[in-house]
């Protein structure tokens, strides 16, 4: 079977499960979701409290495609805290795997989840 990759889209999960809801199954994110997002997503985004149940209907993965466009759209500074973290963070590697899986959307998803004010 093929996939089609519309370039409007620009990022696609290649994953057929969706993830849990992370207001209904803290248990599946807690405490390293918040962990995460405070040390490396909440510089770019916000808290995390301003997207409410944000995995709800999107797939968690480590496998998907993204558009040269999707990735430019974010600055070069949020994949180096993102690196930096991965290699230096206290999770372990299940933990710290998932925590980009469930975040994936978020970067990759610009008009969805806007990049917050500068100060």
């Amino acid at each position: 079977r093929m996939c089609v990759f519309p370039c409007e889209i620009g990022y696609k999960s290649l994953n057929r499960n969706r993830l849990n809801s992370i207001v209904k199954h803290p248990q599946h994110f807690e405490p390293h979701l918040s962990i995460f997002w405070s040390k490396v997503m909440e510089k770019y985004f916000g808290p995390m409290e301003l997207y409410g149940d944000f995995t709800i209907n999107h797939k968690g993965s480590a496998q998907f495609i993204v558009s040269r466009e999707m990735i430019l759209r974010r600055p070069l500074s949020l994949y180096l805290d993102l690196y930096k973290w991965t290699m230096e963070c206290d999770m372990n590697d299940f933990w710290s795997s998932r925590m980009l899986e469930y975040t994936w959307h978020v970067i990759f998803m610009p008009d969805k989840f806007p990049l917050r004010p500068s100060d």
